[in-house]
Formats: C-alpha cells, structure tokens, sequence
C-alpha cells in the first residue's frame, strides 16, 4: 500500500474506462459520499515513465477527490491509499478490466436494508442520498420497499416475482391490502405484472397525489375520514371512496349554484366526470358581447397582461427542473393554469353576458376533471328546447331548436344523401386535424393506445387505424440475451397508462389522454412503435433501405448490446462453420485445437473466447473477436443502407447449418415460415 497525492496521480491509458463520460451529477454524488464517508476503496495505479501513477482502477474516484480539492473540501496534506502495481507488469488491461468488472452492485432488497438501517438510526433522506453518493428520490424509493408485505419482499428476492412488480405495491401503505391483492394472484401467476398490480391497488384506496384525494384532502380530514397514513406524505391513502365522492359533489354544486345565481341560469347541477356523449344531448345557449364601461375596461386589459405573463412563466417552467424539484414546478404550473382559467372567465363576463330571457331556460354543469372543476355553461334540456306554438321564435331559440331540427330531419334522408354528408363532414374533420397537428398527434396516438395496451377493447370509428402483431416466435427463448426484453419491459412499466382506467367512457378515456404532458404521450407512442418492428436480418441481396437506414440510426453497433452464445448461436451452427470463423480471426492453432473437441465443448470454449481474449492476441485478432457478430446481425454502412431496395450489393458465403433444424436462419420476415408462426 502507498499513499499518493493527487498530484502524483494521473489518469492510465489503459484503464478501460479511460475514455468513459461521467455526468457531473455522477462525480459529485460520489464526491458528497467521499466527503461524508471518507475514500472506502483504494486506487489501483502502475508507476508511470515520468515517475507519476497512472491509475488503472479508480478513476472516477480520483475525479471525485479532484472535484473536491478544487472546492477546498479536502484535509491540506490528504494522500489516496493505492495499491501499486510494477513497472514490468505487462496485462495492466486485464488488471483494470477485473477490478471494474469483477464488482457486483447492490441488490435493491439489501441496499433497502441499509437505508433502512440508517433511517431507523435517525438519519434523514438527505442525509443517507449525501452518505451513498445518490439522490433523495433514490433513497425515498428504497426506502418505501419497507412499505411492501414481507411475504411479497421475500417472493421478489427468491425471484418468483420482478422487482418492478414489487415495487408496484410500494405506493400502498397497508400491507393488509397488499397482502390480499398479492395472495388474489396465486390463482393466475401470469397476470402478475406491476401495471396490472398498480390497476387493482388504484381501485382499493385513493392516494393522496391522486387528483380526487387533493381535491377534497382538507374536508376529508375535517369530516373525520379514515386515513393510512404512509411512510411520505404521498404515499397516504384516503380509504372512504363514499365520503370523498359525496364531498366532492358538495364542492362542485357550491360553485355551480354560484354560477347559476351570476347568469340567472334556471338549474344547476354537477357530475363526477365530464362525458362528452352527455353533454352532446344539451342545446346550448351562448352569450352576447355587451358594451364594457371604462372602470371595466381597465380590468379586462389588466387581465389580458396578467395571462400573457401566465403564459411566460409557464413555458420557462416547462422542461426546467430535474427529479427533486418535479414535484415543486407541476404544483406551481397547475397553480397558474387555475389562474389563467379563472382570469379568463372573468374576462369573458366581462365582454359577454347571457341574455336574461335565454338563461331562464337554461343551465350549469360543474364536472369534476382531472384535479379541477369543468364547468358548462347555457346548457339548454332537450325538453326545454323548442319554442311552443304562439311563443314566437327568437335568436336564442332558433339556435337551441337546432337538435329538434335535425331530429325531426334525420327520417327523411335518403341513403345516398347521409352517406354524402357523413363524408363531407369527414373531411371537415380531415382538414381540422390537416391543420391541428397536436390533435392529429393525439388522435392516432390515442387509438393506437387503446389497441396495443388493451387488446380486448374496441373503440369503433373515429379514425381507421389498426396495429398487426409482427414479431414471431422465438424458437429458443431462454437462449436470448435479456438486454432488449429488460429494457422495452423497464419502459413499458415506467408508462402512465392512467387514462385506461376501467369505468371510463372512450371519451372520458381521450379527455384524460389529452391532458398527459407530451413527453408522456411520446413515451407511449415509442412503445407502440418498438412493438411493430419487423423481424429481418440484413442480407444484402433483399435489403430494405429504410429498415436498414432505420436499424443504423438505432443500433450503429451490435456488439455493445449483443454478442453471441454458446446458446444462442455457436451450439445452433455446424463445428465447420465455427472453425472457418476462427481463421477469418487469424486464429488457426485454434481452429486445429477446436476441431479434434465435441461440438459442445467447441460451443463452450467460443462463448469464453467472446468474453476474455486470450492475452497472447495480436491487436488485430482481437479487434477482429471483439467486432464480430454473424452475418445479417451487423448495422449495414451509411452507403448500404441508402441503397436501393433489393439491390445485390454484395454476396458472400452463409453460415453452414447444422443438423438441428431449428439452426436455419431465415433471411427475412417474408419466409412463409415466420409468417405462419406469427400468426
């Protein structure tokens, strides 16, 4: 053991994360840890020529300790504890590779445990995230699996379920529920998943961050309502349903009454969501403008400045935080869209006002939805509609009799002139969405939703979109790699799939879509995107451009997310072929050692060639190991996959099938075989 100073050390060339990019959020978490913790693993460095210490493993550590001494936060005469190794050692690669790679990352359960271990020793949040070097987020995340039942803790470390899974019953405080929701799917493992967990949990309690629990929290609690209360103010859950939908109503009737009273409306009412094929069956009344006196006037144009600064601090807010102050902006946004909302009603009665006569007839409807009150206004019953007989006829009642109108009409219509209208008014439709590219945006994604995340449903007309399933079987399942599934199955259960909801009409369903945020929406719609990939290798000789300009662009290199396994490709490829990989690689005393071995143990021994090279390779041959990948499997050039469509730009020999069957290898999703099999 030596101890250096910084100035002593320096970074090694062949430390093999010499060239790797830390984010700065990475270094100072670590150094906060260092600060806190103190250096807890030594530095492995090799004397260089110029009598520094190149360090081979460590150097996050060392730009940590840099950081910092930059920032006066370490002792004057401060040394690193290092373990040198000499001058004449000529594998210091192999050194490096080791110490990196040989480490394994804490479990989530046991760094659960330590958090743990610390909160329950009086140690905050923030306090634990400086000590491990991670965020308050991180440790609040962990720090909630204290949360879940210990029997479904136990089913996630035995992996009988997924973490995420686990994770899932996390946001409810009471285990009882957990527990009986965790047993409820013993009878049907397989739909055990964490959205499926997250759906059922939804439906027994109401959370505190939920839009209903914030809406009716303080009279809730005033009313004496039953609360679990959880381990962060977020996680508390509101288990009276009843008591919170009835003060709910009484909210919403308080300020429709105060409506009705203001425009002299006849009725008022509320509902507990806004149904758009409801609210479709009223006639409707609308204002009128009317003179503003100069005292009125005054306010409107305030009113106009104060939105237009609402808008302003919305869109420096928009994309503006990180994970610890989330939270804070969305409050602060949703705080000034009430704002806005409101100013903006205030201004319209300021410029328009309902005419005496027509809101003797008519009526108020405040819904809930999503978190705030909807109100509509002038709605006009249809029974209340037409004008009698004698009545007279006017400007109010011409425009409320319209539904009486066409009811009467709607008989009398040839097929020939319905079919007629119903196309012009699609393409009314056709040239509003031409026009609103977000609507457009969220009509197609919507549907598209529906179909990929809930296969069963349907939600008929509208627009013409359909999704066809496009991946085959795998013949080998447990042959794969897990890096694809795992990361499309992180993302997809990382999803706000909330406005699927049970219960909800299509449109209460297409309301709450449009109001996610579109990061959100874009998330969704690259999942369904993800789905419809067709299977193909690249063959030259059937290349499709745009799925291999498609593949580059998403995968320029194959190696770093997949390589090849005795599993899923050496033991399902004749020994012949293996051997002639080989001398491609310039390794032909292999080639001769491998051919006198069972094809098994030459299966073997290649997947251990992919992982460790030998030290004894040339650069060369060890490039060459390293960048291999079958053919078909490799991102063509930027030249191969511009080219044309189905153009033999090259040929070459195809791997040599073994007698296994399931070893042929089909070019392209167009083979009948796959085709059927993914039917």
């Amino acid at each position: 053991m030596k101890y250096l100073t910084l100035n002593e050390l320096s970074e090694h060339p062949k430390n093999v994360r010499a060239k790797t990019e830390y984010s700065e959020a990475s270094i100072a978490g670590l150094a906060a840890s260092i600060a806190a913790l103190g250096l807890l693993q030594t530095l492995i460095v090799q004397q260089m020529g110029d009598d520094s210490y190149g360090v081979l493993a460590g150097r996050r550590r060392l730009l940590a300790l840099r950081l910092l001494e930059s920032e006066d936060r370490l002792e004057a005469r401060f040394k690193v504890p290092c373990k040198v190794i000499g001058k004449d050692v000529d594998h210091v690669t192999a050194v490096s590779l080791a110490e990196n790679a040989m480490q394994e990352p804490m479990a989530p359960l046991d760094e659960y445990e330590a958090f743990a271990a610390m909160s329950a020793e009086g140690d905050a949040a923030e306090t634990i995230a400086t000590a491990f070097g991670t965020t308050i987020r991180a440790v609040k995340e962990r720090l909630r699996y204290g949360l879940v039942h210990r029997n479904i803790r136990d089913a996630a470390r035995n992996g009988e379920i997924a973490l995420d899974t686990m994770k899932a019953y996390a946001a409810h405080p009471c285990q009882e529920t957990q527990r009986r929701v965790f047993e409820a799917f013993a009878e049907n493992p397989s739909d055990h998943h964490s959205w499926r967990v997250r759906e059922i949990l939804s439906r027994q309690d109401i959370r505190a961050d939920d839009p209903l629990a914030e809406f009716v929290m303080d009279e809730y609690r005033a009313a004496g309502g039953a609360v679990v209360e959880g381990l962060f103010d977020e996680d508390t859950v509101l288990t009276d349903r009843e008591l919170a939908g009835t003060l709910r109503d009484a909210k919403l009737m308080t300020e429709a009454k105060t409506l009705r009273e203001k425009f002299g409306f006849a009725w008022s009412e509320t509902r507990p969501q806004y149904d758009y094929a409801e609210m479709s069956g009223y006639g409707r009344i609308y204002p009128k403008l009317r003179e503003m006196n100069d005292a009125e006037a005054e306010t409107f144009n305030a009113n106009v400045l104060r939105m237009e600064e609402i808008a302003r601090r919305q869109e420096e807010l928009t994309g503006s935080g990180d994970s610890e102050t989330e939270g804070a902006i969305e409050a602060e946004i949703a705080s000034l869209n009430d704002e806005y909302n409101r100013i903006e009603m205030e201004n319209d009665a300021l410029r328009e006002a309902f005419d005496p006569e027509d809101a003797a007839r008519a009526g108020v409807i405040a819904c809930f939805s999503h978190g705030t009150i909807r109100f509509e206004l002038g709605l006009v019953r249809p029974e209340d509609a037409l004008v009698t007989e004698g009545e007279g006829s006017t400007a109010a009642g011409e425009s409320t009799d319209a539904i009486g109108a066409a009811s009467s009409a709607k008989n009398t219509l040839s097929m020939a002139l319905k079919t007629d209208l119903a196309i012009e008014r699609a393409e009314l439709v056709a040239a509003a969405l031409a026009h609103d590219t977000w609507l457009a945006f969220d009509a197609i994604v919507f549907r598209l939703a529906v179909q990929f995340f809930v296969p069963g449903q349907l939600i008929r007309g509208g627009i013409a979109i359909t999704l066809s399933p496009v991946h085959g079987t795998h013949s080998r399942p447990e042959a794969r790699l897990p890096y694809a599934n795992e990361r499309v199955e992180a993302i997809h259960d990382g999803l706000d799939l909330s406005f699927l909801e049970d219960g909800l009409t299509a449109a209460e369903k297409f309301a709450a879509f449009r109001a996610l945020n579109h990061a959100v929406k874009s998330h969704i719609l690259a999942r369904i995107v993800a789905a419809q990939v067709e299977p193909q290798l690249w063959i030259p000789r059937h290349a499709d451009s745009f799925a291999e300009a498609l593949f580059t662009e998403a995968v320029p290199d194959v190696r770093p997310v997949w390589h090849p396994t005795a599993a899923n490709y050496w033991s399902r490829v004749s020994k012949g072929h293996i051997l002639d990989v080989l001398h491609s690689w310039g390794l032909d005393d292999l080639a001769q050692d491998y051919g006198s071995l069972k094809k098994a143990q030459v299966a073997d021994r290649m997947e251990s060639l992919i992982k460790t090279p030998p030290k004894r390779l040339s650069d060369q041959q060890r490039r060459a190991i390293e960048a291999w990948v079958p053919d078909g499997m490799q991102a063509p050039s930027a030249e191969e996959a511009q080219g044309s469509d189905g153009e033999d730009v090259s040929s070459g020999p195809e791997p040599e099938a073994d007698d296994d069957p399931d070893n042929t290898v089909p070019e392209n999703s167009s083979d009948p075989e796959i085709e059927e099999a993914a039917a």
